[in-house]
């Protein structure tokens, strides 16, 4: 178990561009017919858990301003909020770094994707705990579908579904050792446990939740809206 007092920081990254979402605005701040961005959202319910001490929003660069702006921040216990960089891997540095000016090294850091906001606060608390008992931890679920490989027009070999999941963030680290990893593979990366992979460290996972979607496609927005009306209203 975290030890009382000690500190819990979550990075949460919305510093893409979103280019699939096709939006005239970076998908973190599409907005929700609750009038709220989806950043907004995303950081309101990672304060739902009580574990969570700090957030460090890294946003697109200008919009920096925007964010700050907003008048609940120490509600969402928001410390800082910085510019992404040119892709995911960069974005979440920039983050780390920011903690580090602040946190110990021995901090559990969350690592989120801004376009993730149906998370609950359970999910959140298996993540710090596995970390703390392992050192990192990676929320997964598994695949229902049939998987096979691809080739052009052609479909091959099927893929043993016992042996693959899907990862899903937040995903957890100790701030210190995270930065050093990622040093050493600076990416781009498509998730945070590849450095740590690279160096053949072990990467351990705890069990996600099927509503913890990404928010990818236009499509996506209404779909997460409605999880969270009916599922977490």
């Amino acid at each position: 178990m975290l030890r009382p007092g000690k500190p819990v920081c979550a990075v949460v990254v919305g510093g893409g561009s979103g280019s699939r979402f096709r939006s005239k605005c970076p998908k973190a701040f599409a907005t929700m017919t609750s009038g709220e961005s989806l950043l907004h959202v995303t950081l309101r319910r990672m304060a739902l858990c009580q574990l969570v001490s700090a957030q460090i929003a890294v946003v697109p660069p200008g919009f920096e301003q925007e964010v700050l702006a907003w008048q609940d921040l120490a509600d969402l216990r928001v410390s800082a909020v910085i510019a992404g960089g040119t892709h995911r891997s960069e974005s979440v540095m920039n983050g780390l770094l920011k903690a580090a000016e602040s946190f110990p090294y021995d901090t559990v850091v969350l690592i989120h994707d801004a376009a993730r906001p149906c998370i609950e606060p359970e999910l959140v608390s298996r993540v710090v705990e596995g970390t703390v008992r392992h050192g990192n931890a990676t929320p997964v679920i598994t695949v229902p579908d049939t998987l096979k490989l691809v080739s052009g027009e052609e479909l091959s070999d099927t893929l043993d579904r016992d042996a693959i999941v899907a990862v899903q963030t937040p995903q957890g680290f100790l701030l210190g050792e995270h930065i050093h990893l990622l040093k050493l593979h600076p990416g781009p990366h498509l998730d945070d446990t590849i450095p740590w992979t690279l160096e053949g460290r072990t990467v351990y996972h705890v069990p996600g939740n099927r509503w913890n979607v990404k928010v990818t496609w236009p499509d996506d927005l209404a779909f997460v809206e409605s999880v969270l009306r009916s599922v977490y209203a």
